[in-house]
């Protein structure tokens, strides 16, 4: 869990800070939107994502015994003791976080069921009695009910509060909420938020600029509205986060062919990110060690050279070693599948093999059985060979000499046919 937790952590802070210097001085609000959101994901997912490495390893020839293996000490009660109160702080700060999520989202709702409510189309509008810049949350704007009334609210303003509905930026708010609640203690995710809540900004008053074509009357109107103060900090509203930054987006020419080169650059950033967080299983693959018995090692002369023979571990169960006079070789059986192969892991034909070995030695001589015969039995020969029988419910039962029970049909298909009766 902390592992993962490092991991996660240091890929959100770098993939942050790849934005912030390359993508976040560009206009394409919308591409930074999706970028801002999937690296949440990303960096999430890619700790849990595995890749197997094979690896060839030497198999040791020390003997592990009860003397030299490692001792397993009892973890310190100390220890143990911190490692509770800093879980149990950490779930404690989480629920007070959790807790002032709800009370927010709770008050947003408190504020609509109380206060007078006027609908439209796709979007309402909630008259609130405090002096406040226009906000909104999920379909709601909330409008100071005195400014309405009076037919105070700049088109503007609205214009830029319907942008924040019609592309849900409230979904995004509460998305990146509730991960603040779970990984508070990196203290990237706030500036992670103020990024996202800063891009919508920049998606409204670019929908602004575009509708009305006035951009120094809007500039000057976002002064003006900059003493009010709105507290909540789940809405959108005009008033976030207005910087020197966000005034001079506003002017900033568009560069097509570089914005495109940057977002390229994200491509090749994501698969070194993919290599470096994911997690790596290792498989081993066994070198078998090969020594020819003649050669003897001493302390004078040096060891003899090693021949290795890579053996895969699906084939481990079913590996024989067969030496033929001086020569080595390796069976290996795969599936009822016989391999040959020398030492240096080239394959052999089974025939070659079969050459080399000795003949087999000779069957022993089996003394044939005695065979009782029954009452109704007898005994038949057959091109040389003695089959008793046996009649049982008028059926034979045919052996051979040594005892052991044959096929009758076969015996019976052999037997000369019965001489014809004689005529009456």
């Amino acid at each position: 869990m902390i592992l993962f937790f490092l991991k996660s952590s240091l890929c959100i802070t770098l993939l942050w800070a790849f934005y912030q210097l390359v993508l976040s001085k560009e206009k394409s609000f919308q591409f930074n939107r999706f970028y801002l959101l999937g690296i949440c994901l990303f960096s999430l997912s890619i700790p849990m994502v595995t890749f197997t490495i094979t690896e060839v390893v030497e198999p040791s020839s020390s003997i592990l015994s009860e003397t030299n293996l490692p001792l397993l000490y009892q973890t310190d009660t100390i220890w143990f003791n911190l490692t509770q109160l800093s879980v149990a702080v950490y779930i404690g700060i989480s629920l007070l976080l959790f807790v002032r999520f709800v009370f927010n989202i709770l008050g947003l709702l408190q504020q609509v069921r109380k206060n007078e409510v006027i609908k439209f189309n796709k979007y309402s509008i909630v008259l609130i009695a405090e002096d406040c810049i226009p906000h909104t949350f999920f379909n709601y704007i909330f409008i100071n009910k005195k400014a309405f009334e009076a037919n105070n609210i700049e088109k503007e303003l609205l214009t830029h509060e319907l942008l924040h509905i019609s592309q849900k930026h409230t979904l995004d708010i509460l998305f990146i909420e509730f991960l603040q609640l779970v990984f508070w203690l990196n203290p990237v995710w706030i500036f992670l938020k103020k990024s996202i809540r800063l891009n919508h900004e920049y998606l409204a008053d670019s929908a602004v600029i575009n509708t009305h074509d006035n951009i120094s009357g809007y500039q000057y109107l976002l002064v003006n509205k900059t003493a009010r103060i709105h507290n909540n900090y789940l809405a959108s509203n005009l008033n976030f986060l207005l910087t020197k930054k966000r005034l001079i987006m506003m002017t900033t020419p568009v560069s097509h062919g570089r914005t495109l080169l940057k977002q390229l650059t994200i491509i090749p950033l994501l698969i070194g990110f993919i290599y470096v967080f994911s997690s790596k299983v290792h498989a081993q693959e066994t070198i078998h060690k090969v020594v020819h018995k003649e050669q003897k090692v001493t302390k004078d002369t040096p060891p003899p050279p090693i021949k290795k023979v890579r053996v895969h571990k699906s084939e481990k169960k079913g590996e024989k070693i067969i030496t033929v006079g001086n020569e080595i070789y390796h069976l290996k059986v795969n599936n009822g599948v016989k391999t040959y192969y020398d030492n240096k892991g080239k394959k052999v034909s089974k025939k070659f093999i079969k050459s080399k070995l000795p003949p087999l030695p000779p069957k022993p001589h089996r003394k044939p059985a005695m065979v009782k015969v029954h009452k109704n039995g007898g005994t038949i020969k057959i091109d040389g060979k003695t089959y008793t029988y046996k009649v049982k419910n008028n059926i034979r039962i045919y052996y051979d000499k040594f005892g052991n029970e044959v096929d009758g049909k076969k015996i019976e298909k052999r037997l000369p046919p019965p001489p014809p009766k004689p005529h009456k």
